[in-house]
């Protein structure tokens, strides 16, 4: 049975997750729309996307009170994509300083 407290604690997590999946995907359109770099802006909008993944897993995790299997399976979704993200990263590091061959 749900408290009060869980009650109002999935409800900020809720709104929290909305609102960091709305301002993330208006700055993905932002840079599909205006970043004329076709390699900076791949990297800008994997690095982006990091925040709705991480928002709704957290989101999921704390509102279904993910079973042990379920939590290792989110877990596994998140390091994963953080890979991804730290990868895109130092890509586009080396982007902006000019390539491989300049650095």
């Amino acid at each position: 049975m749900a408290t009060a407290f869980d009650v109002v604690g999935r409800i900020f997590s809720i709104t929290c997750t909305v609102i960091a999946c709305l301002t993330s995907f208006f700055l993905i359109f932002r840079h599909l729309t205006h970043n004329k770099f076709p390699a900076l802006r791949t990297c800008t909008i994997r690095i982006l996307l990091m925040i709705p993944i991480y928002a709704i897993e957290a989101c999921v995790a704390l509102a279904q009170q993910v079973m042990p299997y379920g939590a290792e399976i989110l877990k596994f979704v998140r390091e994963m994509y953080e890979a991804v993200v730290i990868f895109s990263f130092l890509q586009f590091v080396l982007v902006c300083a000019g390539g491989p061959q300049a650095v």
